[in-house]
């Protein structure tokens, strides 16, 4: 097919789409792209021009309506956005550096104008926590029937589903569960008996895929989250408890049934990892500050990887976000990114108790705190175009605008308590006003 009339038909085929249809394509376009089920000439298409047509509409209408504050994400990334720009000009490879920037600012502007513009309120938000948990775990749970029937691929034991890499279906499994977790404490009845069953599905596809950077993600994000429980509503950390323990039950249960269940899991070698994180920092302290561009780092690992096989390690890459991003920009690129991610969880935390639905922030917290746990250990943070990396900036981008939305509530709330300071005592109380929640 030829590629032009692909990338038009395409691009004319998402500027028909709705809004919010747009931004779930967005998404699904790049978990797509990660599978078999999208021929090669179709994958750079299917990966930014939905998100790209979504930038370019969220920018016209941003401009066309004027400055909205509430666009938190776009603001503290802003300086990365910049850097990542400058990087072009010393890039060592400047046509795939200008790409991740285009990728990185239709994801970035995409998605932190979008959900402020199209999901404005607190039930949008469940909706589309519903819609993406709904794509992620059907994802998931079609690589469990893949699985059953032995037509995954399966490599040293660990099982990849519906993509190509086991590590990926591990992290979508560990985003799932957040996800449907917070689908499961919504509902009840038969619906929430079934989701339960979904829940404890999706976990069981996550140990056979033997990613224990995901697993370690997803007990982090526990953690997390029982700990803004204990914060918010302490009488919900019993049914906590007693989830966790029938879980537990049910895996070794499923140990028992099926022997070698978590081999995969357990196997003790580090996949040369500790060596690879080694070959990068060296390789780092040639452009220690600015780097070698961003994204150019491919072509920095493409040629280390001669030297890797010399010595016995047959991948190549960081295997870490940090690391990758370390080459890519240096150290001021890593402390924007840190600056950025920090500047918005700090937020959260201190904001959470006031959101409209404090366990939507909790279940978002935890799934955004596992993804980047996870990403210390793999290289897909700042990708922009592979299946965990959307869903994850989608997360980040709604738990960025609930923030943002409830401080600028909160700062209206703390002016109108200093403005009633000099009221008069007898006309005060029929203006007084109290936060949505007290934290």
């Amino acid at each position: 097919m030829n590629p032009i009339l692909l990338a038009a038909g395409l691009a004319l085929f998402c500027v028909l789409m709705p809004n919010r249809v747009l931004i779930f394509m967005s998404v699904l376009g790049v978990m797509l792209t990660d599978t078999p089920l999208v021929p090669k000439e179709a994958i750079y298409f299917s990966r930014f021009v939905p998100s790209g047509v979504l930038a370019f509409r969220c920018l016209h209408l941003m401009l066309s309506k004027g400055a909205v504050s509430n666009y938190l994400l776009v603001k503290a990334w802003l300086p990365f956005i910049l850097l990542s720009l400058l990087s072009i000009g010393y890039s060592i490879d400047p046509s795939l550096s200008a790409q991740r920037l285009l990728s990185a600012a239709f994801i970035v502007c995409g998605f932190g104008v979008g959900i402020p513009l199209f999901f404005p309120t607190n039930t949008d938000h469940q909706q589309l926590i519903r819609l993406i948990g709904l794509l992620l775990g059907s994802a998931v749970l079609y690589s469990l029937y893949l699985t059953a029937t032995g037509s995954s691929h399966v490599v040293q034991g660990r099982t990849s589903g519906v993509f190509r890499n086991p590590n990926t279906l591990g992290l979508m499994a560990m985003q799932a569960a957040f996800l449907v977790f917070f689908w499961w404490q919504r509902e009840s009845g038969a619906k929430r008996k079934a989701l339960f069953v979904v829940l404890l599905s999706i976990v069981a596809v996550l140990v056979l895929s033997g990613s224990r950077a995901s697993t370690l993600g997803l007990a982090v994000g526990a953690l997390v989250y029982v700990r803004t429980l204990a914060r918010l509503e302490r009488r919900r950390l019993r049914t906590i408890f007693h989830l966790a323990v029938v879980g537990v039950i049910l895996l070794l249960v499923s140990d028992s049934m099926f022997p070698g269940f978590f081999d995969s899991l357990l196997r003790t070698d580090t996949s040369g990892r500790t060596i690879l994180w080694e070959r990068a920092w060296t390789l780092a302290q040639d452009n220690l500050f600015l780097g070698v561009g961003f994204s150019a780092s491919d072509e920095v690992f493409n040629r280390d990887a001669r030297y890797l096989r010399s010595i016995g390690i047959y991948v190549f890459g960081p295997h870490s976000s940090v690391m990758r991003l370390l080459v890519d920009l240096g150290l001021v690129g890593v402390g924007f990114a840190a600056w950025a991610f920090f500047g918005i969880l700090r937020r959260v935390w201190r904001y959470l108790p006031y959101f409209d639905d404090p366990l939507l922030g909790a279940a978002l917290l935890s799934a955004v705190i596992a993804s980047l746990t996870d990403s210390l250990f793999e290289s897909w943070l700042f990708g922009f175009g592979s299946a965990p990396t959307v869903p994850f900036w989608l997360l980040l981008s709604l738990l960025a605008y609930q923030t943002d939305v409830v401080r600028h509530k909160v700062a209206a709330w703390r002016v109108h308590q200093a403005r009633m300071q000099w009221v008069p005592v007898a006309h005060s109380h029929s203006s007084r006003t109290k936060l949505p929640h007290n934290p």
